[in-house]
């Protein structure tokens, strides 16, 4: 079994979350694990490949304040901010 290419796990269906893939063929996704499947694998995030153009600080009260060059600036509280971490499947890991 070969593993899938990011292109192929970019564009699987959004209920997928295992697959199973042969050599020289389209992989094949399932929404529950089955013989011989494997879990998609999730693509690694480095933050520090992104340039945010902007200042990011915490503010007193512990909210997670944005500032772009402009001036303009936008803030997300605690859970807000717990609430992006957890949809993005991001840990302490990926933010150090």
């Amino acid at each position: 079994m070969r593993e899938p290419t990011q292109n192929e796990i970019e564009n699987k269906p959004a209920w997928a979350k295992y697959y199973y893939a042969a050599e020289g063929r389209a992989p094949i996704f399932y929404a529950a694990p089955g013989v011989g499947t494997a879990p998609i694998p999730r693509k690694e995030f480095d933050i520090n490949e992104y340039d945010f153009k902007c200042k990011i600080e915490i503010t007193s009260i512990g909210h997670v304040m944005f500032k772009n060059i402009y001036g303009f600036s936008f803030t997300f509280n605690k859970q807000d901010t717990i609430a992006l971490a957890k949809h993005f499947k991001l840990t302490a890991d990926d933010l150090i």
